[in-house]
């Protein structure tokens, strides 16, 4: 899923996606009024093929665009029945249970168990489309220049690739790691959120995934069109009035350019949701007891800051690294830090300490991004546009002008 941009200006997808989008309508797939697109700068998406009318009421909310139904659907369960189906490498259903949804959607792509539905499968991207914008993908001195905040995801995305690859193999799955690889992000890119009625209740909402044809072309927005779920399928409404030529978005969710481009492999020029985590920055400040004093009260870890303020995970984690645990008085300053977290004590007397703390670690933040950039503009005797590095220098570009918001901010505060 490409880099969204809202412009009227496309081109033709292309045969491929022209006889898949035959192959959908034959297959029960209903398009209205959108069509795929090729959109400079955003790789494919969803255009309008002309006028959209807002919603007219409350109860007409907008026109449907599209509707893939159920049977269309590529779930956990439909690939279990490919794989048994031809007793692949004698691996049953006992052993496939033990695989994440993610995982198993993976394997059964990557053995190329899943036969059908082939014209779909045959306008996802290739292994060398996902190399130039999923960092998961790129060189390790490539990914050693992306700020720590977005390392922060992709070390937990590497650890889940790396287990989900590990466990599959271990079944008896035979594939590179290239191969697997490949399936693992076309599902991690491409898959929406997907629990049925028939699902029990213990099943993971990590795990509630399925790919949806045709719907997985629409690009991310921070606000864009209605998707439900029903018994029958997967619906697409218009969320306002859009224009012939249009591109036409739903939401992903509210996440930070860092998740988006880890997990997707893009970020936003402009994002609401915002923000950069500081974890690897806020724990060199607290010693192992003040760890395990916030952990047992919920605030270990998770500590970012936008562009208005730093969040208040962080608030807390700088002032318990003020309380020297080993010395006297330290349980009447835990009462007043617990009081903090409560809301009792709004943390005055701290305040200026706190922000002293906190412009250090944006003035850190901020010397490692302008060496980054700087090894990045260093000359290489010839000029081509490297896609990857253009992206680190974006992201980057991006912290440090969240950084100068926030520094103005804590300024006037002073």
């Amino acid at each position: 899923m490409a880099v969204p941009i809202a412009h009227h200006h496309h081109l033709p997808a292309g045969k491929l996606h022209d006889d898949f989008t035959t192959w959908a309508i034959t297959n029960g797939i209903k398009i209205n009024k959108v069509k795929v697109a090729a959109i400079p700068h955003a790789g494919i998406g969803i255009v309008a093929t002309t006028d959209i009318i807002r919603y007219i009421s409350y109860y007409q909310p907008g026109e449907t665009l599209v509707f893939t139904p159920a049977s269309s659907l590529l779930t956990r369960e439909v690939i279990v029945a490919s794989l048994t189906k031809i007793k692949h490498r004698g691996i049953g259903r006992p052993g496939l249970r033990d695989l994440r949804t993610h995982a198993l959607i993976a394997a059964g792509i990557a053995t190329r168990a899943y036969k059908d539905q082939q014209p779909w499968q045959d306008v996802w991207p290739t292994y060398e489309n996902f190399k130039e914008f999923m960092p998961l993908l790129w060189e390790s001195n490539r990914q050693d220049l992306l700020p720590p905040s977005t390392q922060f995801y992709l070390t937990r995305q590497r650890e889940k690739f790396e287990s989900d690859f590990k466990k599959a193999r271990n079944l008896g799955f035979e594939f590179t790691q290239d191969a697997y690889a490949h399936a693992w992000v076309i599902v991690n890119t491409r898959t929406l959120f997907y629990r049925p009625s028939s699902y029990n209740t213990h099943i993971s909402r990590e795990d509630c995934m399925c790919l949806c044809p045709f719907i997985d072309y629409f690009n991310h927005s921070d606000v864009g069109c209605k998707v439900e779920l029903s018994a029958q399928g997967f619906t697409v409404t218009s969320n306002r009035a859009y224009s012939s030529g249009e591109q036409i978005f739903v939401s992903y969710g509210p996440h930070n350019n860092d998740f988006l481009l880890c997990e997707y492999g893009f970020i936003l020029d402009s994002n609401q949701w915002d923000e950069v985590n500081i974890d690897n920055y806020v724990f060199p400040h607290l010693t192992r007891v003040q760890k395990e004093h916030l952990d047992s009260e919920g605030f270990l870890g998770g500590y970012n800051f936008d562009t208005a303020t730093c969040c208040f995970r962080t608030q807390v984690a700088l002032r318990m690294s003020l309380i020297p645990l080993n010395s006297g008085g330290s349980a009447d300053r835990l009462i007043k830090w617990r009081r903090f977290i409560e809301g009792i004590d709004d943390g005055t007397k701290e305040e200026p300490t706190i922000q002293s703390i906190l412009k250090d670690i944006l003035a850190e933040l901020r010397y490692r991004g302008d060496k980054v950039l700087a090894q990045l503009d260093e000359p290489k005797g010839f000029k081509v546009v490297n896609l990857i590095d253009n992206t680190i220098r974006r992201r980057w570009e991006q912290i440090q002008g969240i950084i100068d918001f926030l520094e103005q901010n804590l300024g006037a505060q002073d």
